[in-house]
This record gives structure tokens, sequence and C-alpha cells, in this order.
């Protein structure tokens, strides 16, 4: 078989292919002296092709860390080891800079079988060499983040078995990342949220949604459910097929638990609310209900939904209803409680209320709505007003005992007086002593009992 250096000067067709290929290629004797470079060397490195041919060019233009590259694939086929080599390797461009080739090399042979040197075919390969790079920095980026970022960041496939885990895990749940490597994703996420949750993306994974957002309880190594809000993007191949997951959780359980404690919070005020024999209600700067509890939509006679978003103007005359407006305006200008009586009609009945308003603030310390409580003293009052008319009663009747009593015993103490009691006997000044000790004492009942009865009078009304 000739040799190639023979053929390039006698097949000139070989050698016009050679010199027009945009890769570069060379010819090596079995010592490694350059014999034929292509023109394409100028294009690709900017030599001069005649500037380097009789030259052992292998450690003066390749990357150092690579020359180890270069020296072993030439041993390969230069002591027979290999038909053939391909690998890839940095050569010095001549404007100082490196530039990544993909070199296919092969003996050659003469018709005897002795080598008489090496073909090598290089194509510049630095711009597919730079992307891979830059895909690999990407990854190496992205990895590096996945590791170190807070969230959890797992990866599923298609049956939910986790085929990475990110360090964060142990942080988050105490599991290392390698104990839920392989583990469905069941086997720690709460019974009653994992079936529903499964059939959920699968569902509209497949319907043709690729991201959802979703809350579930994960067990914590130490036996604690841990609320979670969980990221899931469902991965896709070309065909459109789901191949699995990707889901990124992040702990929410501090935020679920004051969620929880408001929500209970509300639910305790709300049935403290609902069970007050109290009429409670929230009322807007125009004197609109933005709320109200039983006991008052009873005293409406009306459902609550139907209450709330009409006006005081809608249950109360229209006197009524601006002085309750009146008030409550008052307590969203001077931010002050606001007490007092007042006497309403409902279903032709006249009852007596005592409102108390207070003001409702926001956030920013801003009065948004009053708080009414209204105690209802009807009955209360209609005591008050049979009492007092007892009391007037009393009040005769004592007037009258008083003076029905005292008129006849004030004629015996008068004649009493007029009586000369030293021209009486002794005996007959005995008996005298004895009425008059006996009128003054009836005196000193009657006017017990009169005050017995007034004091009785002022303890009741302190007590009402």
């Amino acid at each position: 078989m000739p040799d190639y250096h023979h053929r390039q000067n006698n097949d000139g067709f070989y050698k016009l292919v050679a010199d027009n290929i945009k890769d570069l290629v060379a010819f090596y004797s079995p010592s490694g002296i350059l014999e034929y470079i292509s023109p394409s060397l100028g294009q690709l490195l900017g030599y001069d092709a005649a500037l380097v041919l009789g030259r052992d060019v292998a450690d003066e233009f390749t990357h150092p860390e690579d020359r180890h590259l270069v020296a072993a694939g030439r041993a390969k086929l230069t002591n027979g080891t290999s038909g053939n080599e391909l690998f890839e390797y940095r050569l010095l461009h001549n404007a100082g800079y490196w530039v990544y080739f993909e070199s296919y090399r092969k003996p050659i042979f003469d018709e005897t079988g002795a080598l008489t040197g090496i073909m090598a075919i290089c194509r510049d390969i630095s711009q597919r060499k730079k992307a891979e790079l830059a895909i690999g920095e990407s990854e190496e980026l992205y990895r590096r983040l996945a590791d170190n970022i807070l969230d959890l960041v797992v990866m599923l496939d298609r049956s939910g078995v986790h085929t990475y885990v990110s360090p964060s895990c142990k942080a988050l749940l105490g599991y290392a990342p390698e104990e839920l490597h392989g583990k469905h994703f069941a086997d720690i996420v709460h019974p009653d949220d994992a079936g529903p949750l499964r059939v959920d993306i699968l569902e509209k994974a497949t319907g043709g949604q690729d991201r959802f957002l979703v809350e579930m309880r994960v067990k914590h190594k130490n036996g604690q459910w841990v609320f979670c809000e969980t990221t899931i993007k469902a991965l896709q191949a070309e065909d459109g097929a789901v191949t699995g997951f990707l889901a990124t959780t992040r702990d929410i359980t501090q935020w679920k638990m004051a969620q929880i404690a408001v929500i209970e919070s509300e639910e305790k005020y709300r049935s403290l609310v609902e069970s007050s024999e109290a009429m409670i209600a929230i009322v807007n700067k125009t004197g609109g209900f933005d709320f109200v509890n039983d006991q008052q939509a009873n005293f409406f006679s009306r459902p609550k939904d139907y209450i709330v978003g009409k006006t005081v103007y809608d249950f109360y005359d229209i006197d009524q209803a601006e002085l309750i407006h009146a008030r409550a305006r008052q307590v969203f200008t001077e931010m002050k409680n606001q007490v007092f009586e007042h006497a309403v009609t409902q279903n032709q009945k006249t009852f007596w209320l005592r409102s108390t308003l207070h003001p409702v603030y926001n956030s920013k310390c801003e009065v948004y709505a009053v708080m009414v409580n209204t105690i209802d003293l009807t009955s209360i009052k209609n005591s008050e007003e049979a009492l007092r008319k007892q009391n007037e009663v009393l009040k005769q009747i004592a007037f009258l005992q008083s003076h029905i009593v005292r008129s006849p015993l004030t004629n015996i103490q008068g004649i009493l007086m007029l009586i000369d009691e030293d021209a009486m006997t002794e005996e007959n000044r005995y008996y005298f002593r004895l009425l008059k000790q006996a009128a003054g004492k009836l005196d000193e009942i009657v006017i017990e009992i009169v005050e017995k009865a007034i004091f009785i009078k002022r303890q009741t009304m302190a007590e009402l």
C-alpha cells in the first residue's frame, strides 16, 4: 500500500480535496515530524503551513495539559495496539489563544505492511466546546443552587419516586438526602393529602397543566407533621408525555399555625359574640351594618344575611336612626366610646335600650367601624316604673297611717299637757304618768314605722 507522502505527489485528486477541505488535514512521519498540513491551517490557527512543515509540533503547539493525550494516541498507533484514535485537545492559535479540536488519527501502511506515517483529520470544535462548557457551568450553577437553597428541591419520576433530593432536606425534614432517594413521596406525605394529591396532579398534568401550587403535610423524621407549600412542575418529553416532576417545597408551619390560631381566635370570639345576651352590631360610616349577631337579628326579626349591607334607617324610625347614626359619627370623629339610653319602636312595641358604641381600629390605628353593644332595658324600666308607683302608694299609705294614728295621739298628748299633775292625789299621779309614757312610746313607734318605709324605698331604688 503506497504511503500518504508518496500519494500527495502523484494523486492530484486527493491533494485537491485535502487542500480545500475546511478541516485541518495533516500527515506525520512515524517519528512525529509534520510532513503535510492543509492550507486551512492559516484560517483555523493563523499559521503559514510552510513554516511548520518538517517539525515535531506536538509539544510546541499543544496545550500542556493535553500533551499526554497526543503522546498516548501516537504510541497506540505506532505500536499497533490501536487501528485509529479519536480524542480532543487544544492547539495554540497564532494570536495567543487556545482552540479546541477533535482529531481523528489513522495509521498509514505501505505495500509491505510497514508503518509509513499517521494521518490526522482535525475539526475545530471551539463553538461546541464553549456551548458544552456553558451548559456544564449552568448545570453546575443550578446544582449548587439546588444543593444550597433553603427550600427543599426534589425530582420525582412519573410514579412519584424520588430521583433527586437536595441537601436542604436535612434542615427542613431531618432526613439525609440518601434516606429519601428511591422512596415514594407518599411515604412521607400525610395519608389524607397524598392520595388526592397524586390523582389531582396526574389529571392536571395529563390535561396539559404543567405547574401546580399545593399545600401538604410532610412527616419530619422526628415524627411531627410539617405544613409545606410546594410548587410542582411537570417534566415532559418531546411528544408531551409526562416523564417526571420537579418540586420545590418550603416550610409554612409557623404561618399555618398562626393562620389556624387566627381562625380559632375568630371562632372563639364569634362564639362569645353569638352567645352574648346583648345585641352586637358593627356599623360603618354610612350607618350600614357590616355584622350583626343572633340577638340583634332576632330583635329585628330578620335573617343576618338580610340585615348586613342595609343601614340603621332600614330598621328604625327616622328620629331613632338619626340618633344612632349621629352617635356613631361622633365615635368616628372623637375616637371615644359613647353610652346612651334611648327608646325605639319595633313591631309596634316600645323598647328601652342602652347602647355602648366602641371604635374599631385597623392596622393603621384608624377607626374604620363602630361596634354597637346594646342591652334591652325594657323590663328594668318597667320594673322601675312599677316600683315607683308602688312606692308612691306606700308613701301615701305611710302618710295616712302617720296622720291618722298620730292625730288622735297628738290630741291625747295635748290634753295631758293641760292637766295639773300637782292637784292630783298620789295614786292618780301614778296613773297619769303611766298614760304619758304610753303616749310617748306610741309616738316613737309611729315615727319608726314611717322612717322604715322611707328606708326600704331608698334601698330598693339604689339596687335598681
